[in-house]
């Protein structure tokens, strides 16, 4: 049995239509080797994302009629490996569905051979005031397409609590909750 402390942080900053936002992982760098005199020491991960919300009929006063596009990334960075995932996400009053790449092909490859492309995420989500439901599939693109038949996710949250109804508006941020 193996047990250590690991350390991480994040920032978020958002405004009504942009976020974006930094963490970093294993900021104490812990010993995860199950060997007494090894040095397994997890290398630091860093991780920057973003994204926006655009209206794309602001002139519907209904909010349940409104449509919005919402792009958005997370870099990530760990040792000699980095992976971008891109994504857009179309909304409109319960629904939601998204489609995500994941990789940077052009930039950068680990191997003669192996470009760094691994996914396409496809992602449709429910909610309402209480509830979420997500489902997303990651169609394999990379040369593990033939070991790989993808994967699927299923999300599911309620929210326990009393939602309570105030005078004052406070702002949420942005982001797709899928």
């Amino acid at each position: 049995t193996k047990a250590f402390f690991d350390a991480g942080a994040g920032v978020l900053f958002y405004t009504k239509k942009y976020w974006g936002g930094f963490s970093a992982y294993h900021l104490n760098r812990p010993n995860q080797s199950i060997l007494v005199d090894s040095d397994g020491k997890l290398p630091i991960k860093f991780s920057f994302h973003g994204g926006a919300k655009f209206v794309l009929n602001p002139e519907e006063v209904d909010l349940e009629k409104r449509k919005y596009v919402s792009p958005a990334f997370n870099f990530r960075h760990q040792n000699k490996f980095d992976q971008l995932d891109v994504g857009l996400y179309w909304s409109k009053s319960v629904m939601n569905f998204g489609l995500w790449y994941r990789g940077i092909p052009l930039a950068k490859s680990y191997a003669p051979g192996y470009a760094n492309n691994d996914a396409i995420a496809i992602i449709v989500g429910i909610k309402n005031d209480r509830f979420n439901f997500g489902y997303s599939y990651d169609i394999t693109i990379s040369r593990l397409v033939n070991l790989s038949r993808g994967a699927h996710e299923i999300t599911i949250s309620y929210q326990l609590c009393k939602i309570k109804k105030k005078k004052k508006v406070r702002m949420l941020t942005p982001c797709p909750k899928f």
